[in-house]
């Protein structure tokens, strides 16, 4: 089933980075994003079930997985993203996806779907997870210009920074906001 399913998408990516595209320019709630043009939003989410469809084969592991989501939450930060607009394209996506496996389908028989759902589960977390560690790599990126302006202390980074934020929120206690640990690598 698995191959049946890592088939599917990597023959409908084409038309899920299109629909992607033309649901963000339709969206009222991702303006930031409606600053690229179509092929810049087509790039963008390629790369996003290119990643996906890697992690299905096992080709890349769950670390990897984390750093992706984690660098797409530093990049979106130094673009000005709202982290809403950000989590709500993963759920514009994810829309998408479950859209195309209902009209195609793919899921036509409950045997099929007692089969897919171990799959299905893998692909949403996938899209869950990435969410986490999206918010994760902003949080960072945040963190550290923040601190690295001098315009806050560390006691105002405490107050913005709540706690579960880092990985590990009693070394933040311990150590200055460049050496915060953002990464637990295990889920």
């Amino acid at each position: 089933m698995i191959n049946k399913v890592i088939l599917f998408i990597e023959s409908h990516i084409p038309h899920f980075t299109k629909s992607f595209a033309k649901e963000v320019l339709k969206s009222k709630y991702l303006n930031r994003y409606k600053g690229f043009d179509e092929s810049e939003l087509v790039a963008r989410s390629k790369t996003f079930f290119e990643t996906l469809v890697k992690h299905l084969k096992e080709e890349i592991g769950h670390k990897d997985v984390a750093r992706y989501f984690v660098k797409i939450g530093k990049e979106r930060y130094k673009e000005g993203f709202p982290l809403c607009e950000i989590i709500y394209a993963l759920f514009l996506i994810k829309n998408i996806f479950w859209k195309k496996i209902k009209e195609e389908g793919f899921l036509s028989s409950t045997l099929d779907l007692y089969i897919a759902i171990e799959t299905l589960k893998r692909i949403y977390d996938f899209f869950d997870i990435g969410a986490f560690y999206v918010v994760r790599g902003y949080q960072e990126e945040m963190y550290q210009e923040l601190g690295a302006t001098g315009k806050l202390t560390e006691e105002d980074l405490k107050k913005v920074f709540f706690p579960g934020s880092f990985k590990n929120d009693e070394l933040v206690e311990k150590i200055n906001y460049r050496h915060v640990p953002f990464f637990d690598w295990k889920w």
